[in-house]
């Protein structure tokens, strides 16, 4: 199952209010060549990070919790590599698995078709992993 969901970020890449706009956009799509840059930037270099990945922890969000339609699972900076983002029942079944993409600090599963009941989001990287409690009320 795969959608599209459209989200606002500042210019942290954190969420911004509207936060997710839906699966549809309607609106002006300003587009145009950048050819310069007269602020002063930084490179992003993966290799020279200042986070070791192996003292790295994850820090995330699952919201809205208690949910009704679809769940956003929300990391606090942005991936520097994919993560696992997987949803279990509480018998340990593997319901659902999305990715959040290197260069991307949010995911999304549609839980429209889950009873209600406690769900567990799990958020791995490499060999670290994070559990989360999620609600379904309808």
């Amino acid at each position: 199952m795969g959608f599209i969901l459209f989200c606002t970020v500042d210019e942290n890449l954190n969420s911004a209010y509207p936060y997710v706009v839906g699966p549809t956009f309607y609106g002006v799509k300003n587009a145009s060549k950048v050819n310069s840059i007269n602020e002063t930037v930084t490179t992003y270099n993966p290799s020279t990070s200042n986070k070791e990945l192996n003292n790295n922890t994850i820090d995330a969000s699952v919201f809205p919790n208690p949910s009704q339609e679809f769940i956003a699972i929300q990391i606090s900076e942005m991936a520097e590599q994919n993560y696992e983002v997987k949803l279990y029942d509480l018998k340990g079944t593997l319901l659902q698995k999305v990715t959040i993409l290197q260069g991307s600090t949010v995911a999304y599963f549609d839980v429209r078709s889950l009873y209600n009941g406690v769900y567990l989001v799990s958020i791995e990287i490499g060999k670290e992993k994070i559990l989360k409690k999620v609600s379904i009320l309808k």
